[in-house]
Parts: C-alpha cells; sequence; structure tokens
C-alpha cells in the first residue's frame, strides 16, 4: 500500500495478469499499445503493408512484440513478414540481427532501448538503405537520434510532444503551453533538449506536488492512502 508512480510504458504496470487494475499504481507513460497503433498508422499512410519486426529480448520489447502483433492482427491491411525477432539488448553483431530481416520487405519496425536499435539503426542503412524504418517511444530521445548519427535521417520515431521544436507548439493548447516552458527550463539547466522520458518524470512529480499540497491545504496529514486517492481523482492534467 505504497503509491507507484512509474515513468515505464507496459500496460502490465497497471493491470495484473487477469487485467485487473493495480489499485497503487500510477503510470505516466503511454500505454505501448498506443505507441503500437501509431507505428501501425504510420505504415498504413506510408503504404507499407508488410513490415519486418525486431524487438529487444527484455520486458520492454517482449511487451512491445506483443501489442504489436494485436495491432497487426487486427488490421486488414498490414502483415507482418515473418515472426517478431529478438535481439540481445547488448548485442555484438547488429548486422547479423539485420540478415534475419527477409529480403523484399519494404519496412522495419524496431522495438527496444538504447544501445541495441541505434546500433541496428546503422547496421540497416549499411545492408539495407532501402528500409523505412520505425521506432518505439523506446528511442524517443534526443539522445537516441545522436548515438544513431547520420543513419537516423529519414526513420520515423513515435513520441510525445514533448520532442517537438518550439516552433511546431500552439499555444492555444493547454497542454503545449506546459511543453513549452518545461523546454525551456530543461534547455536552462542542462543546455539540451529533455526527452520524452524527463516528461514523463516532471509529470509524475508535479502530480505529487500538487496532491501533497491539496492534502495539506484541507488540513489533512497526507499518507500513502490519501495520495493514492488523490491521484485517482486527477483530472485534467
Amino acid at each position: 500500500e505504497l503509491p507507484l508512480l512509474s515513468l515505464a510504458a507496459s500496460s502490465k504496470i497497471v493491470k495484473d495478469e487477469n487485467d485487473r487494475t493495480r489499485d497503487w499504481a500510477f503510470k505516466f507513460a503511454q500505454n505501448d499499445d498506443l505507441a503500437a497503433q501509431q507505428i501501425a498508422a504510420e505504415l498504413q499512410a506510408d503504404e507499407h503493408h508488410t513490415a519486418a519486426f525486431l524487438y529487444s529480448n527484455d520486458g520492454f520489447g517482449k511487451s512491445g512484440a506483443n501489442v504489436f502483433r494485436t495491432v497487426i492482427e487486427e488490421s486488414v491491411v498490414l502483415r507482418l513478414a515473418a515472426d517478431p525477432q529478438a535481439f540481445d539488448p547488448a548485442m555484438a553483431d547488429p548486422e547479423a540481427v539485420i540478415e534475419t530481416v527477409p529480403e523484399g520487405v519494404p519496412a522495419l519496425v524496431i522495438w527496444g532501448t538504447a544501445p541495441g536499435p541505434a546500433l541496428l539503426v546503422q547496421a540497416a542503412k549499411r545492408a539495407r538503405p532501402e528500409l523505412q524504418i520505425y521506432l518505439s517511444h523506446g528511442n524517443a530521445s534526443p539522445a537516441f537520434i545522436e548515438s544513431a548519427g547520420p543513419a537516423a535521417e529519414g526513420a520515423i520515431v513515435v513520441g510525445s510532444r514533448v520532442l517537438l521544436p518550439s516552433n511546431q507548439l500552439n499555444d492555444a493548447l493547454p497542454a503545449d503551453k506546459e511543453v513549452r516552458q518545461f523546454q525551456r527550463f530543461w534547455a536552462g539547466k542542462f543546455g539540451t533538449p529533455p526527452s520524452q522520458f524527463a516528461g514523463y518524470a516532471r509529470d509524475a512529480l508535479t502530480a505529487l506536488i500538487k496532491v501533497v499540497g491539496e492534502s495539506e491545504r484541507e488540513g489533512e496529514r497526507p499518507t500513502g492512502r490519501t495520495v493514492r486517492d488523490r491521484l485517482e481523482k486527477l483530472t485534467s492534467f
């Protein structure tokens, strides 16, 4: 009975094996299935109806492989060229992994976190430059783009609006005003653009400060239970 404010993406964080909600867990990252649906939408928009799928052999990658397979099975126009293939997150031979991608496939989806996907993008650019590459929210950070280098040019990464340049934000949207303020804070503090993972941490901390402050203003001593209950009721955040 301790509130957990998670910055990771898997829906398993907030749902148990029987799909029941975990009452004490709150998640600030988008569900993996939302990222999978967005990648599927991008594939369809680009008229790439067949794709290969590589995933990191860890919890994040396995969750992504499961939800992406489900999204593809529900689609009437998209299909996987082969079963999703796992790669070691600390891989020594990215070229060998790229060799498992079937010939003639126009698109490759890579689902994982650093450093594996950056190495795979570089290997794919050398061996299969015709492939259109799509990456999950696990690579939605300036650090990934820097590590992948020029090989990432043209690749599509799904992520939150924290990643947008400030001139593409719309101050008429309340969320974009928050994003712009956060970008300014982060750049002033660290001299780099923020990742969406920094955005998750900002949201979790801001939510906690908000609900604890509400408790104190109402003369209520914050406890694990009161924090949990107020997080549950938090809306328009």
